[in-house]
């Protein structure tokens, strides 16, 4: 079998997996789940994130980010996270990709892009999981969302909001 650099291949389709491992031509990023990595002047590249958990869930349906994106919202937020949330319909849980840390998150609606309005109703949703002060944030969001397309911060909040988050903007 021919393998390509920077694909990958699931167990069920290799024969002989030992010496494909140790001579370096096949790693183990995942359950079942293998990489052929593209080689430069400093060695092996690891996986994009993107094309990793695309092989990993075996669909383009999801959402990758980080908390860290929270800070361009300019709320007041500030933390740096060393974790990637993976919204998605099929798993839950923390999983070791690559050796990078994903935290899976199965929720019934998400954008497959992130767009300011769907960052701020998801920072309110997930304001309990944040490092900074919870309600100081809250009231920071009050004042910016005033400034926001309220069309399109409405329709977001409708579909992406909780229970709780949809309170929270009841005064737009």
């Amino acid at each position: 079998m021919h393998f390509k650099q920077g694909e990958f291949y699931r167990l069920t389709d290799l024969n002989n997996l030992k010496p494909l491992l140790a001579d370096g031509i096949l790693q183990k990023v995942g359950p079942r789940l293998y990489y052929c990595p593209e080689q430069s002047r400093f060695g092996a590249v690891p996986p994009e994130a993107h094309a990793l958990i695309k092989a990993f869930l075996k669909t383009d349906q999801f959402l990758l980010f980080s908390f860290n994106v929270y800070n361009q919202l300019g709320i007041g937020t500030t933390q740096l996270y060393n974790e990637t949330i993976v919204y998605n319909h099929q798993r839950h849980g923390k999983i070791k990709l690559a050796n990078r840390k994903f935290t899976f998150k199965r929720k019934l609606n998400f954008p497959l892009k992130l767009t300011i309005e769907y960052l701020v109703v998801d920072l309110v949703n997930n304001n309990h999981l944040i490092a900074e002060d919870p309600v100081a944030i809250l009231e920071n969001v009050k004042r910016t969302v005033l400034m926001m397309d309220q069309t399109i911060l409405t329709d977001n909040l409708a579909r992406y909001g909780s229970a709780k988050t949809k309170r929270m903007f009841s005064f737009l």
